[in-house]
């Protein structure tokens, strides 16, 4: 009996297996072995999800979406990329294999399902970090991906540890693309200022936000470079501090190493004993043996004391004797006057930092000099007639990012700034490309060892006789080569198909046209080699087919983009990235879907069922049948393809339908439908589910998420399955749309669908109708737990303190944790009014953003993220602890959707582990730079966002 117990039960798992792995291993497969295998991720990842089939022909089915492998292989990431470099006996730090100086590794694909599937351990009880901004990149006033829009993003090779060059990040911009103009300002010398001296220094500054550099005047006198050290409290262990070539670390015992230094009980004795470690003198030490044995006096600098501050000082005058200075600690500071050695460097000559004072005009040429050898950092270069006296100091990169950088001058009345600031053309980039992603800002750090990270391309494309914006989501090709992306204005809409290349554009407001424009019908063959090409295609319908809310979804097995646009037809493009790019214009295509004026969102292709779903502005969702479909009706009858099928929200002919507002089911003169559908529903395509949303609905449940079948049954047509509502508790109902929503890692993992569903709707409250409340819906086996109306059990309250704010989708991830265990998280933002910490704004209901909190302090819009491994909803009151503040915004969500990176081991693989997305606002004054609610130390601009989500393992 038990033999044959153990017989059955290994021929269970066998099934498993094979219903599971057999496709996912087909799909890794045919991505070729020893080749690098590439991710893809972007909006469409979270609208075609798929729960593990419950069936061998389900699963065999799956084979060919390549979503499907994507999804496995991000659920499964870290076990797939640590086991394949273990295997070559690897490390999973970045190395290059390939020797071709892109990093990473040529390991060959690891098999889905075998031995290193991934194990969840239990998660610690207690695992909390703060979110950590790791850098923003302005996109320029007003520049955003758009509110329910994300960003799109490429993994080079998931068998390898992340890739600093080849990883990358796409962002549209939203704004009309124009030509950059760069910004200029001057600087007038009306005389020959003062040397420097070290008390009354003659300075001039230029900064753009967190960079800056500082010029010295220098008559030529000979001084000794000088630096201060200030110890503000004990260093810890291990904290640095660096003079000349020279590394001082402190110790918490009697040190016995080469410069290595007694850190003593308080910061005066840390700079004594600091002191006496850089003169190598012991009888300077606080107490006997205070630095380790083999230390030498510092050859760069001599060290005086006074108090805490230790001041080093060049032996010999000159800028020959300059010496660098550097700490690793949050206990130490460095004078803010040192610069390469010294506040007064006295060379006698124009070395940087100093320009030499001389005649009128040749200052203005030495420090013209000096600005175009050492401006880069700051963005600028300088020039300089040498006749009048005037420095023209010039943006590197065109467009109003120019306009940010500061001129400053300190004790020069000699010298007058012409204008407040640079004033330069706005410029702007159609779309544009960062790398060396994995960075921090403000300082060379990260697993890229970058400052901030890297302009990879940017492009300006516009073709519209009225330039316009890319405003929906871009899709990237699966090798990452070409990026499709939609401009939009009042002359119509463009599918734009780029080829890149790498290092085209010096910066998103300075941002060339692509150096070939390919013909009409033309193959891709014909892009010269080693060119960036591109490929404009105007959407058949002229002016009125415009698109403001449709993002491209691409049919990766056929070759061939959907679109939407704003007068209720869908249209077709074939041949995309592989052949000769061209709009479908017979047949039936473009399909009108809706009334002329009516605004479709992104439309989802169903492999399962081969048919197009997509929402409307006008509260209703429908499909198209494609050719292959042999699932539903066509609208007009019978069953040739392409056609519209049953509108699942408005009636159409003598058919039963559905209306998304309240999921009741009507005739051929039923209720019409209100609100809008403005995200694209999620289709699950293992079992042919799909969920869709209506904030701003009229009915009873003042927004409502339905949930309903692909296959829309055979007795029932457009068969709902839930009706769920996620509208306030009365009148009128929120002015915001509900957008999607995401399910978390069990309902993925588990056959059929079990698991449960995460939504940012409306507090069913009695006076908060419009407050943003994040719901939890429950599922078994893909059906949806119905959860009376009224009902808050399935409500975390309490996020925001007033009506009308909306929040961006939720996006989920699991991570491993620093215990060997996982965390679960999702992330969410709204717009404005976060909760300060009391009791719900003194109601006495639930409150979820805690006292005391970046959120609660500033009570604007507010990124947040709920930890929710265990299961447990709602979270207890105030533990929304990862929060970050954000610029308000009156109108929608403070972010785009949020794009999750990579997973990673901890310690493995430093800021690997992110999440990405624009603000929906400029950003504005606060603390937290670099990346929030300041850009990079900059207001009123557009930013592009990472956050490293690595802290909330």
């Amino acid at each position: 009996m038990k033999a044959h117990s153990e017989r059955f039960s290994r021929f269970a798992l066998a099934v498993v297996v094979l219903v599971v792995f057999v496709p996912l291993l087909q799909w890794v497969r045919a991505q070729g072995r020893g080749t690098p295998v590439h991710l893809t991720t972007d909006w469409s990842n979270r609208h075609l999800v798929f729960s593990q089939p419950r069936s061998l022909p389900d699963s065999w089915r799956l084979r060919n979406e390549p979503r499907y492998g994507h999804q496995w292989l991000r659920r499964n990431e870290v076990a797939i990329r640590d086991a394949a470099i273990q295997e070559r006996g690897g490390s999973s730090q970045i190395r290059d294999d390939r020797n071709d100086g892109r990093g990473g590794n040529d390991l060959d694909p690891v098999r889905p399902g075998g031995p290193f599937r991934p194990v969840r351990p239990a998660p610690p009880t207690s695992d909390f970090q703060p979110l950590r901004t790791d850098w923003g990149v302005s996109m320029q006033a007003a520049g955003t991906s758009g509110t329910e829009m994300f960003p799109a993003k490429f993994n080079f090779d998931v068998n390898s540890a992340p890739d600093c060059t080849n990883d990358f990040i796409v962002y549209n911009s939203g704004l009309a693309s124009a030509a950059p103009v760069k910004a200029t300002r001057t600087a007038t010398f009306a005389g020959s200022p003062a040397n420097s001296t070290f008390g009354t220094p003659q300075t001039f500054t230029i900064a753009d936000g967190a960079p800056s550099i500082t010029w010295y005047a220098n008559s030529g006198a000979l001084t000794s470079a000088s630096a201060t050290i200030t110890v503000n409290t004990q260093p810890a262990g291990g904290d640095t501090v660096t003079v000349g070539g020279t590394t001082y670390t402190y110790d918490t015992v009697a040190p016995t190493l080469a410069n290595h230094i007694f850190r003593g009980a308080t910061a005066a004795i840390a700079a004594q004993n600091l002191q006496a470690t850089i003169n190598a003198n012991n009888g300077q030490c606080n107490a006997s043996g205070c630095f380790g044995a083999g230390t030498l006096a510092n050859t760069a600098a001599s060290a005086g004391l006074g108090g805490a501050v230790v001041t080093v000082t060049a032996p010999v005058a000159g800028a020959a004797n300059n010496f660098a200075v550097a700490m690793v600690s949050t206990h130490i500071t460095l004078g803010a006057t040192v610069v390469a050695g010294g506040t007064n460097n006295g060379a006698g000559s124009s070395v940087f930092p100093n320009y030499l004072v001389s005649a009128t005009n040749t200052n203005a040429t030495n420090l013209a000099n000096s600005i175009a050898a050492n401006g880069a950092p700051v963005g600028v270069t300088g020039s300089s007639t040498g006749l009048s006296g005037v420095v023209t100091i010039t943006a590197l990169d065109g467009g109003t990012d120019g306009n940010l950088i500061a001129l400053t001058k300190v004790n020069m009345a000699q010298l007058t700034l012409g204008g407040a600031t640079l004033a330069g053309g706005a410029g702007q980039s159609s779309i544009f490309a960062l790398n060396n992603l994995y960075s921090t800002q403000g300082s060379v750090g990260g697993l890229c060892n970058s400052n901030g990270p890297t302009l990879m391309w940017s492009y300006q494309t516009s073709t519209l006789a009225t330039k316009g914006g890319a405003v929906t989501s871009p899709v990237i090709s699966g090798d990452g080569a070409k990026v499709a992306y939609v401009e939009t204005s009042v002359s119509g809409a463009v599918l734009h198909i780029l080829k890149w290349k790498t290092g085209q554009g010096a910066g998103v407001g300075d941002a060339p046209a692509p150096d070939q424009t390919l013909a009409a019908l033309a193959n891709w063959n014909t892009c010269t080699v080693g060119n960036s090409c591109i490929v404009n295609i105007t959407f058949n319908g002229g002016a009125a087919d415009q698109d403001t809310n449709s993002s491209p979804f691409y049919n990766y097995n056929t070759d061939i983009i959907y679109i939407g646009d704003n007068n209720g037809k869908l249209h077709k493009f074939t041949g995309v990235f592989l052949g000769a790019p061209q709009e479908v214009t017979s047949g039936g295509w473009p399909i009108a879907v809706a009334a002329a004026a009516v605004h479709l969102s992104s439309p989802v292709m169903d492999n399962g069922s081969v048919n197009i779903f997509v929402g409307a502005n006008n509260g209703t969702l429908s499909y198209v049948k494609e050719v292959g479909s042999v699932t539903g009706t066509c609208s007009g009858g019978g069953n040739a393809t392409p056609c519209l099928g049953l509108s699942l929200g408005a009636t159409v002919g003598a058919v039963t339908t559905i209306n998304v507002a309240t999921g009741a089911s009507s005739t051929s003169n039923g209720t019409a439908a209100s609100g809008a559908v403005t995200d694209a529903p999620i289709v699950d395509g293992s079992i042919g589910v799909l969920f869709v949303s209506n904030g701003t609905e009229t009915g009873a449940n003042h927004g409502t998420m339905i949930e309903t079948n692909t296959a829309l049954g055979s007795s029932v047509v457009g068969q709902v399955i839930a009706n769920q509502r996620v509208g306030g508790n009365s009148g009128p109902p929120n002015a915001s749309p509900v957008h999607t929503g995401a399910f978390d890692n069990a309902y993925l993992n588990s056959a059929g669908g079990t698991g449960s569903f995460y939504v940012c709707g409306a507090e069913q409250i009695v006076g908060h109708n419009s407050r943003p409340a994040i719901y939890k819906f429950t599922l078994t086996n893909g059906v949806m737990t119905v959860v009376p109306s009224g009902t808050t059990t399935n409500e975390l309250l309490g996020l925001a303190s007033n009506s009308s704010d909306e929040c961006s989708p939720v996006t989920e991830v699991e991570n491993p944790n620093a215990a060997g265990g996982a965390k679960e998280w999702i992330f969410f933002s709204f717009g404005n009014n976060a909760n300060n910490g009391v009791a719900n704004g003194g109601t006495g209901l639930p409150n979820a953003i805690p006292a005391g909190s970046p959120c609660a302090t500033d009570q604007r819009g507010c990124l947040a993220s709920i930890d929710i491994t265990s299961g447990v909803w709602p979270p207890a009151s105030g533990t929304v602890t990862n929060t970050i503040s954000l610029p308000a915004n009156g109108v929608g969500a403070s972010t785009t959707g949020i794009i999750v990176d990579n997973v990673a081991s901890p310690g493995s693989a430093a800021q690997a582990s992110s999440i990405y997305f624009t603000l929906t606002v400029n950003s504005a004054a606060g603390t937290g730079a670099p990346g929030l609610p300041q850009c990079n130390g900059h207001n009123g601009v557009g930013c592009a966002v990472k956050l490293t989500q690595a802290a909330l393992q």
